[in-house]
């Protein structure tokens, strides 16, 4: 049970005026661990070359349909019983082919950015997982503002808009 009251003390951080300059323990260790384990989640060998080649597929697929829609012809014809030709397929349809390669490029592109998700920014992570304590509440939360300087160390204050 102490500890984890000392673990709600770590945690809390008091703001006795506005503006100014404080530091929380531990932050700057913490926020380094936090930036490590983003940044050394690794990528397997396959999914690299899964993104890979669903980069260049895609990518290529795009160029086909962008071409068409620049450079293709204004009417196709075809054969009622046959169907189109596949070079005709793709005069008829090139936004849509256009819109399948951009997208297997976007996914690509998403699956290889670690799922998308950036580090927490310092004065972010400091929102999310410490609790500030005014000693006296601004009338516009809104306004304040918080600043990040270095090892743990913030600046605290009132911005004027």
């Amino acid at each position: 049970m102490q500890l984890e009251d000392d673990e709600e003390v770590s945690r809390t951080v008091a703001v006795d005026k506005l503006p100014c300059e404080f530091h929380v323990d531990g932050f700057a260790d913490e926020y380094a661990l936090h930036l490590e384990i983003h940044n050394s989640a690794p990528a397997s060998v396959g999914a690299l070359i899964c993104c890979a080649i669903l980069l260049i597929v895609g990518a290529l697929i795009a160029l086909l349909g962008g071409l068409t829609i620049v450079f293709g012809p204004r009417t196709v014809t075809y054969n009622a019983l046959t169907g189109p030709s596949l070079s005709q397929f793709i005069q008829l349809f090139p936004g849509p082919i256009f819109t399948v390669g951009g997208l297997m490029v976007g996914v690509a592109a998403f699956i290889d950015n670690h799922n998308g998700k950036p580090p927490f920014a310092p004065e972010v992570y400091l929102l999310l997982f410490y609790e500030l304590q005014f000693a006296e509440m601004p009338d516009d939360p809104s306004r304040i503002s918080i600043e990040y300087l270095d090892d743990g160390k913030f600046r605290i204050s009132l911005s004027c808009t």
